[in-house]
């Protein structure tokens, strides 16, 4: 069974500008591979922050974590664990995608270390 999320939000609330990249293999005129990023798509979203620090081998990280909510989008939901997500010159790795009612919104978990 799949959870449904209902805090679906309202057009005025996607008021920030995010870029949606995908990471993917390119092979180079050599032959080689390469990794490279494209361009997926701009999209308005809801942003939420979810930052947290944490104490690992007694040094303290802050784990920078950001939930972006997007209109519903195919090609990012479909590449949706080859994803990084950039606002402000930082980039933020995606590590969950959710689909917010039926085809209608997506939620995007992202986080950043520092």
């Amino acid at each position: 069974m799949v959870k449904q999320y209902t805090e679906q939000p309202f057009i005025g609330q996607l008021d920030h500008r995010i870029a949606i990249y995908q990471n993917t293999t390119i092979d180079t005129s050599t032959g080689e591979d390469e990794e490279s990023e494209v361009l997926l798509c701009n999209a308005m979203a809801q942003y939420k922050d979810r930052s947290d620090t944490l104490t690992q081998d007694d040094k303290v990280l802050h784990v920078n974590t950001r939930e972006y909510i997007i209109r519903y989008r195919q090609d990012v939901y479909d590449n949706r664990l080859s994803l990084v997500v950039r606002i402000d010159n930082s980039d933020y790795r995606v590590y969950s995608v959710v689909e917010m009612g039926r085809n209608k919104f997506l939620k995007i978990t992202c986080t950043l270390h520092e």
